[in-house]
């Protein structure tokens, strides 16, 4: 819309001479810089440049420095759009003006240098208009060319100029979803796509109170079973707000396809939300080991922590495949799976006989035979939500 209104600009005589009476190269790109930032559009600003090189306003050596600023200018547009977004779509925009600045310098550098304007002449002949527009489509494509084996540093750069300030459980649970019910009517297309990514938010928080539950217990860390416990005050009001949203979204216009998916949805974030429950008994089994001093035999302990640890597995493996819709590596969670299952009736077994040759204490050892127990269930809702793929969902809860 500002772009529309401020188009007419680029045609006033004072805007036309800001653009073509400089002497310096740097003040060129300010030139270019400056209209385009006005204007928000590159082509209307180059545009107009053309023009006024055909009019014989301004040499091609002149006006290449104002292309350059046109090119950085133009990441205002990008910039603005992210102004709303989240501090992805803010680094982006970072990379984007970071892309097209370095490339400035780099191409000020090559005309410095290098005959690069006689090559531009040479490939366009006398005609202003097509030099201007060849000098453009020159510096984007070799910009292209000599930046994308260096993408992976602009990443870094943006993350340096913008770094995180909460991590990414803060970000999920602070995020607001109370629209999104209106966005599934307004655009039922959507629904599914919206949905996927507040079950994905959900699933990360619930890992993450998996993650720091075992770790709390292990460690007997009391402000650790602290912060579960509120996480999973908000995994359960994201849980009745996706619930909210699924049941609104069986009342728009879906198709077949997506009326199908969504009803799968029912059972994900079950499984989800069961996950975190069992987290959350995990904190408590922390808390009876705190409270009463309750130790393990190095044998109980190291069996714990390998189940912990292949709980873990499956549950970011089942939500990589959940994520990439990929039902072809269903099978690997379900090798995982039984894998658990194994370790369950070994590690019971295990316990078993140090009970009988009196190495373990009994109160600790039902804390082990509870632990196995939430741990295996956690795993069969990691495995339900990779079949979800599939369309089928195991009976165990």
């Amino acid at each position: 819309m500002l772009g529309d209104v401020l188009k007419p600009l680029a045609e006033m005589p004072e805007i036309q001479n800001f653009m073509t009476t400089f002497q310096s190269p740097f003040i060129g790109i300010l030139a270019g810089v400056t209209v385009t930032m006005l204007i928000q559009s590159s082509s209307a600003s180059i545009g107009a440049l053309q023009t006024m090189a055909i009019s014989g306003m301004i040499p091609l050596e002149s006006a290449v420095f104002v292309v350059l600023g046109c090119n950085i200018g133009t990441c205002i547009t990008a910039v603005l759009a992210s102004l709303g977004g989240n501090k992805d779509s803010k680094r982006a925009a970072i990379v984007h003006a970071s892309f097209n600045t370095i490339g400035a310098v780099v191409f000020l550098l090559l005309l410095t240098f290098t005959p690069i304007i006689d090559v531009v002449k040479s490939i366009s002949g006398d005609n202003a208009s097509w030099q201007i527009a060849n000098f453009h489509t020159l510096f984007n494509v070799t910009n292209v060319i000599l930046m994308l084996p260096f993408a992976h540093l602009l990443v870094k750069l943006a993350n340096k100029i913008l770094p995180t300030k909460e991590d990414e459980e803060g970000a999920d649970e602070k995020k607001d979803i109370s629209n999104l019910g209106n966005m599934i009517i307004e655009t039922p297309s959507l629904a599914v796509s919206l949905i996927k990514e507040e079950l994905l938010r959900m699933g990360r928080l619930s890992k993450k109170n998996y993650a720091m539950a075992t770790n709390a217990f292990f460690k007997k860390d009391y402000p650790m079973i602290q912060k579960v416990q509120r996480r999973e005050k908000s995994i359960d009001y994201i849980n009745q707000e996706i619930i909210h949203n699924l049941i609104k979204s069986t009342t728009v216009d879906l198709s077949e396809n997506d009326k199908e998916i969504i009803g799968g949805y029912f059972h994900v974030v079950g499984d989800i939300e069961r996950i975190g429950d069992h987290a959350e008994n995990i904190a408590g089994f922390a808390i009876m080991c705190i409270d009463d001093n309750l130790q393990f035999t190095d044998a109980a302990k190291k069996e714990l922590i390998t189940m912990c640890d292949k709980v873990n597995e499956i549950i970011t493996l089942s939500f990589e495949v959940f994520a990439s819709g990929d039902a072809n590596r269903i099978a690997e969670v379900e090798e995982v799976e039984r894998e658990i299952d194994a370790m369950q009736v070994d590690y019971k077994q295990n316990h078993i006989n140090r009970l009988s040759e009196e190495v373990c204490m009994p109160k600790s050892g039902v804390i082990f035979t509870d632990m196995i127990s939430e741990l295996e269930r956690s795993a069969d809702h990691a495995q339900n939500i990779a079949r979800s793929l599939r369309g089928k969902q195991t009976d165990k809860q």
